[in-house]
């Protein structure tokens, strides 16, 4: 799993599957800063649910098979807790 940090851009390229019968899996994550990310991905990738990225929140993805799931984490800049 590769670990960005706060990052405004971020872009990707996924390798071929080097064996028959294998998949690639691909983990990340990164933190959106004040003016959300964008994310740039082959068009190959296709999203569970479509992903729509919010400014400072962490974001957990993953590509199995060029299929994208991702988790979120963070708090909006009026939470207090």
């Amino acid at each position: 799993m590769h670990v960005w940090g706060s990052v405004s851009s971020l872009t990707l390229t996924l390798a071929t599957p080097s064996k028959p019968n294998k998949v690639n899996e691909y983990l990340f994550s990164f933190t959106s800063p004040s003016t959300p990310t964008t994310l740039s991905l082959p068009a190959t990738v296709e999203w569970a649910i479509e992903l729509d990225i919010e400014a400072n929140k962490t974001y957990y993805i993953s590509i199995v098979d060029n299929l994208a799931t991702f988790l979120t984490a963070g708090m909006t800049v009026n939470d207090t807790t």
